[in-house]
C-alpha cells in the first residue's frame, strides 16, 4: 500500500507529520519524535525519510506532475528537507504549491519548466562549444509551447522529451554542414551555432525533424560551397613569393566568405543552386567594373560606380516575370551586401583605401551596396550624381 496525492491534500493537521504504520495515511508527530529525530535516535531520521520518498512517489505518480522533468523538480524539492527534523506539512504543502504552478500548463509554467530542464541537463559539447545556449532555449520554449497548444487544454507535456528533441535537432544541424566523408568545419559550425532557429525552425515557427533539418542544412551549405568557388573566382590569385604577399587576396576571400554566409544565414527560405546559376551567370554578364583604374577623385569614384551599376543592370537577376528573386527584404540585403563585397574584391588594396577615405565608409563594399540592393528589387539602377569635391556629405 502507499499514500496519493489525495491522501496528502486530504490531511488536515499542521506541523510535524509521519507516515502511519500501514503506509497508507499521516499522522502527527509529537514532542518525543522531534528529540528522537535531531539527536538521531532509534530509527527516528529513517521514518522521516520514509515519510518523504511516499511523498515523493505520490506526487510523481499523480497524472498531473507524471512526466520525467515534473518527477525530477519533485524529487529536487524534496531532497532539500532534512531528516534531522519531522517533517513539516506545511513545507510539503508549499512544494505542492509550486508543482501546481508548473503544472498549469501557462506559457509562464512552460517556459520556467523548461528553464529548469536545461539548468539541470548538461548540453553536449558541440552546443557549448559553438552555439549560443540561449538560442537553444528560445527554440525549446518555442517548441513546448507549441506542442502544448496542439495537445490541448488539461494535458501535461513531456518537456524532458520535447528539449531532448531540439538539442539532438541542434547538433543534426550544426552537423550537417559539412558532408559525411569530410572532417567537421568549425567555422561552418559556428554558423549554424550563432543562426539556429533559421535553420532548425520553419516559417510557421514550427520545429523542423531531424531529417528536415539534416536535408535544409545539407541543400544551404552545398549552395555555400558553390559561393565559394564563385568568389574564388571573382578574387585574382596570381602566384606569390609569400604569405604577406598574397595576405591582401586572402583578405578579400575571407570577406567574400564571410558575405557568403551571411547571406546563406540570412534568407528566409531554401536556396536554390538555381538561384545563385542566376547570381553568377549575372555577375559574368558585362566587364565586373568599369572606370576604376586612374580614380583620384570623389568624382571620379562616383563615375566608375555608377557606369559599373548601369552595366550591372542591363540583365537584373530578376526570376522570369520579372520578381525579385526573394520576398524576404532582409534576404534581399544579404544577398547586396555578398554581390557588393564580390564587387569590391576585384578593386585594387589602393582603391579599396581611396574609396574609403574619399566616401566615408568603412569598406568599399558599401559603396555598390545600396546601388545592388535597388537593381535586385526594381530591376534597374537608381542613378545618383556624383558629389562635388568640396562638398561636405
Amino acid at each position: 500500500m502507499s499514500i496519493s496525492l489525495q491522501t496528502i491534500t486530504a490531511y488536515s493537521g499542521s506541523g510535524g507529520i509521519l507516515l502511519n504504520a500501514q503506509g497508507t495515511g499521516l499522522e502527527s508527530v509529537g514532542f518525543v519524535h522531534r528529540l528522537k529525530s535531531f539527536f538521531g535516535i532509534g530509527d527516528a531520521r529513517e521514518q522521516n525519510r520514509a515519510t518523504l520518498m511516499a511523498i515523493q512517489d505520490a506526487i510523481g505518480n499523480d497524472p498531473r506532475f507524471n512526466t520525467p522533468d515534473l518527477r525530477a523538480e519533485a524529487q529536487r524539492l524534496i531532497s532539500k528537507e532534512s531528516t534531522r527534523f519531522a517533517v513539516d506539512m506545511s513545507h510539503i504543502n508549499g512544494i505542492l504549491s509550486r508543482m501546481s504552478a508548473l503544472a498549469s500548463g501557462s506559457n509562464a509554467s512552460l517556459d520556467k519548466r523548461v528553464d529548469l530542464h536545461l539548468a539541470a541537463t548538461p548540453l553536449p559539447p558541440q552546443l557549448t562549444e559553438y552555439a549560443d545556449a540561449d538560442e537553444v532555449m528560445l527554440i525549446a520554449k518555442q517548441h513546448v509551447r507549441n506542442a502544448a497548444l496542439a495537445a490541448g487544454p488539461g494535458t501535461v507535456v513531456d518537456v524532458a522529451r520535447l528539449v531532448r528533441d531540439v538539442i539532438n535537432c541542434c547538433v543534426t544541424a550544426m552537423t550537417s554542414t559539412t558532408p559525411l566523408n569530410e572532417r567537421q568545419s568549425v567555422p561552418l559550425m559556428r554558423a549554424v551555432g550563432r543562426n539556429l532557429q533559421h535553420f532548425v525552425i520553419q516559417e510557421d515557427r514550427t520545429m523542423r525533424t531531424d531529417v528536415e533539418t539534416a536535408d535544409f542544412v545539407r541543400d544551404a551549405f552545398d549552395t555555400y560551397r558553390t559561393l565559394k568557388d564563385q568568389a574564388y573566382e571573382a578574387v585574382d590569385f596570381p602566384s606569390y613569393d609569400s604569405l604577406e604577399d598574397a595576405a591582401p587576396a586572402l583578405r578579400r576571400m575571407r570577406d567574400c566568405n564571410r558575405a557568403a554566409l551571411e547571406f546563406l544565414c540570412t534568407a528566409g527560405k531554401t536556396v536554390t543552386l538555381d538561384m545563385f546559376h542566376k547570381i553568377q551567370g549575372n555577375l559574368k554578364t558585362y566587364p565586373p567594373l568599369v572606370g576604376f583604374d586612374g580614380i583620384k577623385s570623389t568624382r571620379d569614384i562616383h563615375e566608375a560606380i555608377n557606369a559599373t551599376m548601369r552595366n550591372y543592370t542591363r540583365h537584373p537577376v530578376r526570376l522570369v516575370r520579372g520578381q525579385p528573386l526573394f520576398n524576404d527584404l532582409k534576404a534581399t540585403k544579404a544577398l547586396s551586401r555578398y554581390v557588393a563585397t564580390l564587387m569590391a574584391s576585384q578593386l585594387t588594396d589602393e582603391q579599396r583605401d581611396l574609396i574609403c577615405s574619399k566616401l566615408r565608409v568603412k569598406s568599399a563594399a558599401e559603396a555598390f551596396e545600396d546601388g545592388v540592393y535597388f537593381a535586385l528589387l526594381n530591376g534597374d539602377y537608381n542613378y545618383r550624381e556624383p558629389f562635388d569635391e568640396d562638398e561636405d556629405f
